[in-house]
């Protein structure tokens, strides 16, 4: 959230990563390279008006005609399934897509096949989702599976918002890495560079002719990513800046 200017909003969301950290490492007592999957993390958010988004929900059957209305929230975490991928021949933009059109589904008092009205009430800043897939790294089952590749746009329109891709975190030799779009740093980078990083934490670098733990340089992620290679960065979450173009 490095372009958000909220003093209050940054206070909140280190808080969240604060009481996550000291949760794992002294209750569950993990070290680097041997924690849970970081999708636990964005359960700390599920409050955040930042990640979550208001939907509401309407159905009218033409058979039985019972109607059904109801308003809910997201989870801070959305999910990209295996199935939906494969459906989308790997798309991930498509399955996002997915999951905020109106769908097919069936009337609980007869079960006919009836159209499922979505609505978007309020979208939040930021749209993450999580490949549910990637967890299977840990397990080494990837192999089994069917399909061979991921396909990731930088930027999509959906009716009248704009997503822009700004972060992709990759699950690689137990820890995580991420390719982070436009970075600030008061001591390293001072001026906002809108290029794309990658950043590496647990991989010791040279900054300034000085050693710093964790590695961060210019580099542009790959758009396409084949899963049948055990040397290519798999991605593992999505986190994409929203932006709404209201309509006169």
């Amino acid at each position: 959230m490095h372009d958000s200017y909220n003093s209050s909003t940054l206070t909140a969301l280190q808080k969240c990563l604060d009481k996550y950290i000291s949760f794992r490492s002294r209750h569950l007592k993990e070290k680097p390279g041997n924690g849970g999957p970081i999708s636990s993390l964005f359960n700390e958010f599920k409050s955040n008006p930042n990640f979550v988004w208001s939907f509401s929900t309407q159905l009218s059957c033409e058979i039985c005609k019972y109607t059904f209305e109801r308003n809910y929230d997201s989870s801070p975490l959305n999910e990209i399934s295996w199935n939906s991928l494969f459906t989308c021949n790997g798309s991930s933009t498509e399955v996002i897509k997915g999951t905020l059109r109106d769908y097919l589904g069936q009337c609980p008092q007869d079960y006919y096949p009836t159209i499922i009205y979505k609505k978007i009430n309020n979208a939040a800043r930021y749209y993450c989702c999580c490949f549910d897939y990637a967890e299977d790294l840990q397990k080494g089952s990837l192999e089994k599976q069917v399909l061979n590749k991921i396909i990731i746009e930088e930027n999509f329109d959906y009716e009248n918002y704009t997503f822009d891709l700004v972060s992709i975190i990759y699950f690689q030799q137990m820890h995580y890495t991420t390719h982070i779009k436009g970075v600030y740093h008061p001591k390293f980078y001072p001026i906002r560079d809108p290029r794309w990083f990658y950043h590496d934490g647990m991989k010791i670098g040279e900054n300034n002719g000085s050693l710093t733990k964790g590695i961060l340089f210019e580099n542009s992620p790959n758009w396409e990513f084949d899963l049948s290679s055990d040397d290519e960065l798999k991605p593992y979450i999505l986190i994409y800046r929203v932006t709404c173009h209201v309509s006169n």
